[in-house]
């Protein structure tokens, strides 16, 4: 199984990206990269440069797109757990203040 079958099945199983390995396979392609360009045995002819090139740009295009997808569900959980907090906040004082009355009332009643 190659990386790029990998990082594909691992992106259509799975909700969470972790763009730390992304990022690392990303150095480790780009490295390989310039290994093979600086050998004689691999040249423009051979096609296996080129190849490792397109897969670095894939990588680096999911990274970001990744990074970017990462930092929108940030801010919503953030404005989400906001809400959760102003919500329970504002149920509590209806909560006390429905308690008040109800006592109110029995003391009325009596």
């Amino acid at each position: 199984m190659c990386i790029r079958d990998r990082y594909m099945g691992m992106l259509k199983d799975s909700k969470k990206y972790d763009s730390f390995v992304l990022k690392k396979d990303n150095e480790r392609l780009e490295k390989m990269l310039k290994d093979y360009e600086s050998r004689d045995s691999v040249g423009p002819a051979s096609g296996e440069a080129k190849s490792l090139k397109a897969k670095v740009v894939f990588y680096e295009k999911t990274v970001k797109q990744l990074e970017k997808e990462r930092s929108e569900l940030m801010v919503r959980a953030t404005m989400a757990e906001e809400q959760l907090r102003s919500l329970q906040d504002n149920m509590t004082k209806l909560t006390q203040d429905y308690q008040r009355k109800i006592v109110e009332l029995k003391k009325q009643a009596r």
